[in-house]
């Protein structure tokens, strides 16, 4: 146990810089409180924290558990063992999003858009499953570029689909409907509450909610098995 606390404060020591962790979190809320106060609609502030907000944050965090070779051999020489670094990685990456997400939860409680929670919380749990996998890649540029794809450009993708289904007066069936749910939590539980997702949100989320769990377990199962020779 203590050498995964040990194996943790290296990963959280290297986090964060304060000159920088607090204007991120300064924009962050600044953002947040701008879509709940000036955008016209929820339908907006949905889009905007789920296509920009969310992503940019994931990305930030998520960048600094992608590493090269030697660093990843580094780490494995001082800290020792395969698991042990998977799982710090996982728990300090947790730890690292933290305060945006009590942040989030904080100014939606507080601008009586409670309902939003759920989603905003799957989003970052399969975001983040999503990020933690696309770092196996030993390529710092192609880990990124995953997270990119799956983080961002994918759903920005899922969000014109469904804007069109919506003008076209069509719903989403359930299993594009289950695929939204994971791509755009948030997004899919505003075009759920406009007709457009056909999908209950409870199912949606905790289809998500599984589906996350498992990349994470497959993760520290894969992690495990890399073989990074100096």
């Amino acid at each position: 146990m203590a050498n995964l606390t040990n194996t943790i404060k290296w990963y959280v020591r290297g986090l964060f810089p304060l000159p920088v962790y607090i204007p991120i979190i300064s924009l962050v809320v600044l953002a947040q409180l701008y879509t709940i106060l000036s955008l016209k609609s929820l339908g907006e502030f949905s889009l905007f924290t789920q296509m920009l907000l969310i992503p940019f944050i994931i990305l930030v965090v998520g960048t600094h558990f992608v590493r090269g070779k030697s660093l990843t051999i580094f780490e494995l020489s001082l800290l020792g063992s395969w698991r042990r670094l998977a799982v710090s990685k996982i728990i300090a990456f947790s730890i690292g999003l933290l305060p945006f997400i009590v942040v989030e939860i904080l100014l939606l409680w507080l601008s009586k858009n409670v309902l939003f929670i759920a989603p905003i919380l799957t989003s970052f749990l399969v975001y983040s499953a999503l990020s933690i996998l696309s770092s196996l890649s030993s390529s710092q540029l192609t880990a990124f570029t995953i997270g990119l794809i799956f983080i961002l450009l994918i759903p920005i993708s899922a969000v014109v689909l469904l804007e069109n289904l919506g003008s076209l007066g069509a719903t989403s069936g359930t299993p594009l409907g289950i695929i939204l749910y994971l791509i755009v939590p948030l997004a899919s539980f505003e075009y759920y509450r406009n007709g457009v997702v056909s999908v209950y949100p409870l199912m949606g989320f905790s289809i998500a909610f599984i589906i996350s769990v498992i990349m994470i377990f497959t993760y520290i199962l894969l992690f495990q098995r890399q073989e990074f020779k100096p």
